[in-house]
């Protein structure tokens, strides 16, 4: 699997060719029949050895949604709600295991964050984006804790929430284990989200110039 970028349409073709003839030294090649082409300001119809290749306005590459907008609203929305689905089921499971507060919120960060910004650090997530992704995570926190809305309950505001996740987490037990988890805290998935992307930042930026990331990201215009 793979994505070709072009600005242009002879470019791209180019590049396929590329792909083709590199492939066959593998004994592999492409399926004509599974490519998709997402236009960007353009009617072009893509060709491939005169195969016309089928537009689309989105198509999903590793569990995550392509649209030929660029838009990360509908990738994000794609997100929240597989990781409702996810978080319903798991509900049924806390209530048969009959689950403690801490154990919940270990999962919640555990699972729950992981299907969320799975792949995200790749894209620029507006500020309204990373509100969605916020919005998720303190509603699973406020039923795990018992908490309403602040319009009820002034005092359940997100920072407190995230402050009293982050004790039944990782505050309590044994001194050992207080100290063991000091460090530790429940933060927002938009905070994580950002350390993800600092992290394949370095991850660029460490590779050798030879690397294709290093080359994609550092050298093409």
């Amino acid at each position: 699997t793979a994505i070709v970028v072009s600005r242009t349409k002879e470019a791209c073709e180019e590049l396929l060719h590329l792909v083709e003839s590199i492939s066959k030294e593998y004994g592999l090649k492409l399926n004509k029949d599974k490519c998709v082409n997402l236009n960007m300001n353009t009617e072009e119809q893509q060709n491939f050895l005169e195969t016309n290749i089928k537009n689309e306005k989105d198509a999903v590459y590793l569990g995550n949604t392509l649209n030929y907008k660029a838009d990360p609203h509908a990738e994000v929305s794609q997100k929240v709600q597989e990781a409702n689905r996810t978080l319903w089921k798991m509900n049924d499971y806390w209530k048969a295991a009959d689950a403690s507060k801490k154990w919940k919120i270990l999962i919640f960060e555990a699972v729950l964050k992981s299907k969320l910004l799975y792949g995200l650090e790749t894209t620029h997530l507006t500020k309204s984006c990373l509100k969605r992704v916020d919005a998720f995570q303190i509603r699973g926190l406020r039923k795990i804790l018992g908490r309403k809305h602040t319009y009820w309950d002034r005092e359940a505001t997100n920072k407190n929430i995230l402050k009293e996740a982050t004790e039944e987490a990782f505050r309590k037990g044994t001194e050992a284990n207080k100290q063991k988890n000091i460090h530790k805290e429940v933060m927002p998935f938009s905070k994580a989200y950002k350390f993800r992307r600092q992290k394949l930042l370095g991850h660029v930026l460490r590779a050798s110039n030879e690397d294709p990331v290093s080359y994609t990201h550092l050298t093409l215009p």
